[in-house]
């Protein structure tokens, strides 16, 4: 099978992979771990560090505890610091990352209502998601979106219990503070909005932003494709899998939020400027109030953190010109995009395999699945990773077979080489056949060659006056130094014939000069102590590869040209040299003299020969 089809039919099979990826199937729990991976490092390498004002965390530290109680504390302390941020300190909004279940002081809990009435306070309520259940305390109540235009066929998540507010508190506004952990106990989803005892309920960061009047009353969930599904309200569009879980974007590092103590904010008497307009999350990082989480950002950090997040990547959406500019690469129009250039790529693999460019070939399935894999958590949620990470994968895949492929069958070629080429070429011409290591070096193929016979006169005699082994050692001798003139001139050993040999320049490498060379090796040859010798040479096309039978095979030259060379070396006088017609017209560095025709055998016509001056 051809190199080249190797990456082509991993590639349509990446391709394959893609399309039953978009489809919704789940990945392999391995690949879906190493998704979640990339997508974490991916947040942390481009979250952005610059400090974020529109989203203020008021957190319920250790030293806030220390000063103000221990948890939980009493309403009236809740109520007199929702006051200050309000009041004295003029927030925009707050979001309770708190869940007030029972009833406590009354002054406190009517101090509370009173706010929850005249300020965009928005409480929060808990619920089962996955294999949690929560057990049910407190009440529940639903106040955005007012309606769902639900398409059918949608999947919503669905909660199991609940921990509410107690009935004593009214609320104008609520959000839920649900999440699911992944596998690895890492929070990178949410429900933006779930379905509990036939009622919609939003996410907290929703509903702060509902409760500030941002946000229209009536929702729309619609199908997305690729597998997923997008909530749209007309100011923004939000993006979730198939089960209708949003990846939370972590766009913010750890060092972008502004955390204010919640013990300064209640003692303070002259308003705190950070907290001026802002929208406030109340949570606590203290150890003792068991909420701290794992997030793509860090191990261990408070659970408010994951909301914040969540606030400001709403309020990024709603601030854009086009709020539905970007969310449109959410589906489908990323996915194309995604595999065009998936499909471009391994073209261009499927070309660097055919022509053998091995370096491009590893720098294009390099690049362009590392490429690929960014533009993907670019343009995408993190979510549909699995959606378009089959082409990146597939790029990876269709590389790395085609490296592992062409090593193989380089390192056969090169074994092939060797044997073939091992004794018949210079050692320099032995190096660069294998470090290009293509097998069409051995493929049969017609070529211009210049063709040398070279034969001992003499040697008959020679092997009737010596004994076998002492003839054999001068014969073999006289050859060693006629090849190693040969290897010189960077020609190639057909094979030895008895007391002669065969050469030819112009394969397996060819140049512009193998004419000339061919002739000065004839002269050193001729040149050269030792026996007598009869040289004829030839050019012409021949037809040279790596030729034979099932039973035995060599590299060699066939052709008429072949047997011209060999009729003018029986016709060159003793320590004398033959050339045909097109030879001598080939050479430009060297004087040849013109012989006269002779007739040759098994020729009709007359050949006109040549000699060197």
């Amino acid at each position: 099978m051809g190199l080249w089809r190797v990456p082509l039919f991993i590639g349509l099979a990446g391709s394959l992979l893609s399309l039953l990826l978009a489809s919704g199937l789940p990945w392999p729990s391995t690949l879906q771990r190493a998704a979640n991976l990339l997508g974490d490092q991916w947040h942390r390498m481009s979250a952005s560090d610059s400090l974020e004002s529109r989203v203020v965390i008021v957190d319920i530290d250790e030293a806030s505890l220390k000063a103000l109680g221990a948890w939980p504390w009493e309403r009236k302390t809740l109520a007199n610091l929702l006051t200050q941020l309000f009041e004295t300190h003029q927030v925009a909004a707050i979001g309770l990352d708190l869940v007030l279940p029972e009833p406590r002081d009354r002054e406190g809990d009517h101090a509370i209502q009173q706010l929850l009435e005249r300020y965009p306070l928005v409480l929060s309520q808990a619920f089962g998601l996955g294999q949690s259940q929560a057990a049910d305390a407190g009440e529940v109540s639903s106040h955005w979106p007012k309606h769902v235009q639900l398409a059918s066929g949608l999947a919503i998540a669905q909660a199991s219990g609940h921990v509410g507010h107690h009935a004593g508190l009214q609320p104008r506004c609520t959000g839920h503070i649900s999440w699911l952990p992944e596998d690895d106990g890492v929070v990178r989803r949410l429900p933006p909005l779930l379905r509990y005892r036939d009622q919609w309920q939003a996410t907290l960061s929703l509903a702060v932003l509902a409760c500030m009047g941002l946000l229209p009353d009536q929702v729309k969930l619609e199908p997305r494709w690729p597998a997923g599904q997008v909530l749209s309200t007309g100011v923004l569009d939000l993006a979730s899998d198939p089960q209708g879980f949003w990846s939370i974007p972590y766009s913010r590092s750890n060092l972008a939020w502004l955390s204010v103590p919640s013990h300064l904010a209640f003692e303070a008497r002259e308003p705190i400027s950070a907290l001026r307009g802002a929208l406030v999350l109340i949570g606590s990082s203290a150890l003792g109030v068991s909420d701290r989480v794992a997030t793509p950002m860090a191990a261990s950090q408070a659970g408010v953190v994951v909301h914040a997040q969540a606030t400001a990547a709403l309020l990024d959406i709603i601030s854009q010109e086009d709020p539905r500019a970007r969310s449109s690469w959410l589906g489908v129009k990323a996915w194309l995009l995604i595999q065009a250039l998936s499909l471009l790529s391994m073209a261009l693999i499927v070309v660097s395999c055919r022509f053998r460019r091995y370096l491009s070939l590893a720098l294009i399935g390099l690049f362009a699945s590392v490429g690929l894999a960014l533009l993907a958590l670019m343009l995408t949620d993190t979510h549909q990773l699995q959606l378009v990470g089959g082409p990146p994968i597939a790029v990876a895949l269709c590389a790395l077979a085609s490296l592992a492929w062409s090593l193989r069958n380089e390192r056969q070629t090169a074994g092939r080489l060797r044997r073939l080429f091992a004794d018949y070429v210079p050692p320099k011409v032995l190096e660069h056949l294998l470090s290009e290591g293509s097998a069409q070096t051995l493929a049969p193929s017609r070529e211009q060659l210049v063709v040398m016979f070279v034969d001992a006169v003499g040697s008959t005699r020679l092997a009737r006056q010596d004994s076998p082994e002492l003839f054999a050692q001068k014969l073999r001798t006289q050859l060693d130094a006629w090849t190693s003139i040969v290897h010189q001139h960077g020609g190639t050993l057909d094979k030895y014939l008895g007391d002669g040999l065969m050469v030819f320049w112009g394969a397996p490498l060819r140049a512009s000069d193998d004419a000339d060379r061919a002739l000065q090796a004839a002269l050193a040859i001729q040149a050269a102590p030792g026996l007598s010798k009869r040289i004829g040479m030839a050019s012409g096309e021949a037809l040279v590869g790596d030729l034979g039978t099932t039973m035995r095979r060599s590299y060699t030259a066939l052709g008429e040209v072949v047997n011209r060379a060999e009729r003018l070396q029986r016709e060159a006088p003793a320590d004398g040299i033959l050339l045909d017609q097109q030879l001598a017209e080939r050479i430009k560095h060297h004087q040849v003299q013109a012989c006269g025709a002779r007739s040759l055998p098994g020729y009709d016509r007359d050949v006109e020969t040549y000699r060197p001056v």
